[in-house]
């Protein structure tokens, strides 16, 4: 989805949508769908036998490179040291 696919469907220009959009939810849309992909990122990683390739393509991510960004930007770990995380939160590893 959109900023411009949203705002069609809502029936305001993206500007209008945008400004009322984070007037509601106190972030932008590109933030929110931002949070979205990372949401089903980490419920994928629950899986050891999908790549991290495949999670980033699969959450909507056009590049590996840009996931990585995103999920440290969002979540302050890399993908794979939060994957390591959750399928061993016994391990005395840091996340990055």
């Amino acid at each position: 989805m959109t900023l411009e696919s949203a705002a069609k469907a809502a029936n305001f220009s993206k500007f209008h949508f945008e400004r009322i959009f984070k007037m509601y939810t106190n972030m932008s849309f590109y933030q929110f769908v931002m949070k979205k992909r990372i949401t089903k990122a980490e419920t994928l990683m629950l899986d050891p036998k999908i790549s991290i390739t495949d999670i980033a393509v699969d959450s909507g991510f056009h590049s590996v490179s840009a996931f990585n960004k995103a999920f440290k930007e969002i979540k302050h770990c890399t993908p794979s040291a939060f994957r390591k995380f959750i399928l061993n939160p016994n391990s005395n590893e840091k996340t990055e």
